[in-house]
């Protein structure tokens, strides 16, 4: 892969030292001329090119389902993870004990929490690994929905999703992942790993920018979700009886209920077309290999790695001890990172390299 040709395409990265995906990750020249485009069509045509615009939207449907290894009508689109969940939480209305992470994302636990789900909290371990034994004995003593991030956002530790979803399965459990800190940056197969509901918006490692979030609804699932949100674009038929059961879309098109926020998936379809043809198993190893080179930069000039080692940690995400003072040093020199509490996460995606890294380091220093 020609990844100096790639990083070109970022035009960010001329002006700064970026490691800040785990927050926001840069759009493409492409994605930006997808935005232009679409604005440009709405100024000089109204809604005349409509049909161009759904035949985007069924684009970024095919490879969302590429990427997540489902079905082209198990495929929804909503405006981000919160409105997501939340809209999940209500719609579920015969489990009523779910498993929470204890630091797990606001995002995957405060609706459940909001809805008065009975919670049950399980803590990390030592090492911040995930606690599967506690996780499954939870399952065992009654527990029906487990919700999780698949990579933690402060840690990087990568979520075991088959181990779970097997679990899941096991004890009749429904099984709803938040991927936002995962998707395209690395592999996933929601059958296999018996994912009942996955989402992920879409501004993250994906480059889409914000407004966008993929919703993967198994078929199976669609029995429990009795309060589906609905509006006029639920129906098949829009003169059709409002009653009428049959002239409603089924699978996750039925949850989109509203007009599509066409330009915004006009950008979503150009940055998913451009992950695909790089390829995702490229993409993970090349983030795999940059975090390899930058753990061994700070152990040679004794930067703290808090990060811990673990073979669940596949994310392009480290985290480092640093204070608001350095943080604020680094973003002075165009160094961009995220600081929170008395560490600083660094974050880095296939366009970074290893330049981005020397940068860091001699900031650092």
């Amino acid at each position: 892969m020609d990844w100096k040709a790639i990083r070109e395409n970022y035009p960010l990265l001329e002006r700064v030292t970026y490691l800040n995906t785990a927050s926001s990750g840069p759009i493409s020249i492409n994605s930006a001329d997808a935005l232009k485009s679409f604005v440009q069509d709405m100024l000089t045509n109204g809604s005349l090119n409509r049909s161009k615009w759904l035949e985007r939207i069924d684009h970024a449907r095919k490879i969302s389902a590429k990427l997540l290894s489902a079905r082209t009508k198990e495929i929804g689109f909503m405006s981000d993870v919160s409105t997501a969940m939340n809209l999940v939480a209500t719609s579920i209305t015969s489990r009523k004990r779910i498993i929470l992470i204890e630091d797990d994302f606001p995002s995957t636990a405060l609706p459940w929490i909001s809805y008065g789900y009975e919670i049950i909290w399980i803590s990390r371990n030592k090492d911040q690994s995930i606690n599967y034994e506690a996780i499954e004995q939870s399952l065992a003593k009654g527990a029906d929905i487990l919700a999780i991030s698949w990579i933690h956002y402060n840690s990087g530790i990568e979520t075991n999703l088959t181990l779970l979803g097997e679990m899941c399965k096991n004890y009749g459990a429904m099984f709803i992942v938040d991927g936002t800190q995962g998707l395209g940056a690395a592999q996933i197969d929601v059958k296999s790993s018996h994912i009942s509901i996955f989402m992920a918006s879409t501004f993250k490692w994906l480059n889409a920018g914000y407004g966008s979030c993929i919703l993967y609804i198994n078929d199976n699932c669609h029995e429990e979700l009795s309060h589906c949100p609905l509006g006029w674009n639920s129906l098949t038929d829009f003169n059709a009886q409002l009653t009428n059961q049959d002239a409603r879309k089924s699978g996750a098109l039925r949850w989109e209920s509203g007009h599509w926020s066409y330009m915004n998936l006009a950008g979503l379809a150009t940055a998913l077309s451009e992950i695909y043809a790089l390829g995702v198993p490229k993409i993970e190893i090349r983030v795999g290999e940059l975090k390899t080179k930058l753990i061994h930069l700070f152990n040679e000039v004794g930067v703290e790695v808090l990060t811990p080692n673990l073979d669940s940690h596949r994310g392009g995400i480290l985290t480092i001890r640093g204070n608001k003072e350095l943080f604020q040093k680094l973003q002075a020199q165009q160094v961009i990172t995220t600081f929170r509490k008395d560490y600083l996460r660094i974050s880095f995606h296939y366009y970074n390299d290893e330049s981005d890294f020397d940068t860091l380091l001699g900031s650092l220093e």
